[in-house]
């Protein structure tokens, strides 16, 4: 791929499946920064230079917070110099890469975060790539344009910014170890119905350079089901890409566009170790639908003793139109019969 894109990473290892149990550990998840994909093959000097300029932004947005409460222009509201509204008002509306003059001060307009920024950026130079042929011309200045000599806009931005990590790591900031504790089992039990969570530990926390690191220390005794004298495993362990959009999945007739939140990239991977005293009789087919605005795949294979599952997930466009909401279906649809599939296992 050759346009921006936001990754974010979710590598679960080791889940072991021994008599219905389930051990799960490391969760990495997207930095707020995040480098756009470069098109093949890779050219040195380019993706060097895309990273000295994605570490001045993470630089500038760490200086721009220290003199903000320790907040980052995305929670701090715009009467205060922040750029709140402008970012969280994004899932309601459309995104405009190249705002009118009645738009520049009216959410949504993710651009908005680097122009609060403007005095610790110095330049709009460094937030193009070199690499990225889907952004090619760097803005003169951070005005928009309708005001004076302004050029700026999101064509002219190689780096997605979005608050998926930055929420995450001002929950971390903010709250006590049990909030955090409390907050985590939650979520896992939406995957684990018998959970039983024993640990976690969060890594690169402060360093907007790198991804933020979660290791979970869990279990669940009831995870492989049986039937009869077989074992059901279902191979996507944690998280799920679902979108929950109940008058699209209904066909009910619709106006506005459907929007998708950010551009993104997500990786999963799970091996799960097959119990002694079965094999594999059955895996779910392998999944495979794209579409212009969005793709998804996955597949199951049997590595040795581990079942192993692994998906990738590319979101394409910020909102498709409502005249796609056919095969949004047909993603989601796809995307929710993956999750809730299910392995064969058996004794020989």
């Amino acid at each position: 791929m050759t346009r921006p894109e936001a990754e974010a990473l979710w590598s679960w290892r080791r889940a072991a499946a021994g008599s219905g149990k389930a051990a799960v550990s490391t969760m990495v998840l997207a930095a707020m920064f995040l480098l756009p994909a470069l098109s093949d093959p890779p050219v040195r000097a380019p993706r060097i230079q895309c990273v000295n300029n994605l570490k001045q932004v993470a630089l500038a947005a760490r200086v721009w917070e220290g003199d903000n409460n320790d907040r980052y222009p995305m929670a701090v509201y715009a009467t205060n110099g922040g750029a709140y509204e402008f970012i969280h008002h994004a899932q309601q509306s459309a995104i405009p890469l190249t705002p009118t003059p009645s738009q520049i001060g009216t959410p949504p307009y993710q651009g908005r975060v680097f122009q609060v920024m403007s005095n610790e950026l110095s330049t709009p130079k460094v937030l193009l790539c070199p690499a990225d042929s889907f952004h090619s011309m760097a803005a003169t200045n951070f005005w928009t344009a309708g005001q004076g000599s302004g050029d700026f806009d999101l064509t002219k931005v190689s780096f997605f910014i979005g608050d998926d990590a930055m929420s995450e790591r001002m929950f971390i900031k903010e709250s006590d170890s049990k909030e955090i504790h409390d907050a985590l089992e939650d979520r896992l039990g939406k995957d684990l119905t018998n959970l039983k969570f024993k640990g976690f530990k969060f890594a690169q926390t402060d360093d907007l350079t790198k991804p933020l690191k979660l290791d979970l220390h869990v279990s669940d005794s009831n995870y492989a089901h049986t039937a009869g004298a077989l074992l059901l495993v279902r191979p996507r362990v944690l998280g799920s890409h679902v979108r929950t959009m109940t008058d699209v999945m209904q066909g009910k007739p619709r106006t506005y566009a459907i929007e998708l939140g950010h551009a993104a990239h997500f990786r999963d991977s799970f091996d799960i170790a097959i119990p002694a005293g079965y094999v594999v009789d059955e895996t779910p087919d392998p999944v495979d639908v794209n579409f212009d605005f969005a793709s998804y795949k996955s597949s199951v294979s049997v590595k040795g003793n581990l079942l192993h599952y692994e998906r990738e997930y590319v979101i394409k466009d910020v909102e498709i139109s409502a005249g796609q909401a056919s095969d949004f279906r047909k993603l989601q649809s796809a995307i929710m019969n993956d999750e809730r599939s299910t392995a064969v296992l058996k004794k020989p």
